[in-house]
């Protein structure tokens, strides 16, 4: 019982984490109508739009350079999908509560070029605090993907 509680908590918290983090990203508006349709496809989840936001912001590609900006929607972009999601049922009566799969989808490792140009953020703490292992992190998994600079 103890276990299930424990799973339920950390999927609440990761949850939370990922609302607060679309919240920041797709609660902002532009003035730029090509920018602001990218931001509406890039909180529907559209993996290329929201790279593209986070090379606009990096670099300033008909907006206003916002580094903290850029590695939200890179972060997006890079996040894994397994596919699947896990919620606790609470038990009723007396049916105990207990863990089950949703399917959310079809899986996606998360963007490669997106991982990349993370790991320079990290690695330059530029819009995040400097981060050297998160940076080598980023670095490996792009170059598992096959992303190894900026072409």
């Amino acid at each position: 019982m103890r276990l299930i509680i424990l799973i339920s908590m950390v999927l609440s918290l990761q949850a939370c984490a990922s609302l607060l983090r679309e919240h920041t990203a797709c609660n902002q508006n532009h003035a730029d109508t090509n920018i602001q349709s990218l931001m509406n496809a890039a909180c529907s989840g559209d993996r290329y739009a929201q790279y593209q936001l986070g090379v606009a912001f990096d670099e300033g590609d008909g907006v206003e350079t916002d580094p903290a900006l850029a590695a939200t929607y890179y972060r997006l972009a890079a996040s894994v999908n397994t596919g699947k999601s896990y919620i606790y049922v609470p038990g009723a009566g007396k049916v105990p509560g207990y863990v089950t799969p949703i399917d959310n989808g079809q899986a996606h490792p998360g963007d490669a070029r997106a991982k990349y140009r993370l790991a320079l953020l990290y690695k330059e703490g530029r819009g995040v605090r400097r981060d050297a292992v998160k940076a080598e992190k980023y670095f490996a998994a792009a170059a598992s993907q096959g992303v190894t600079n900026l072409e």
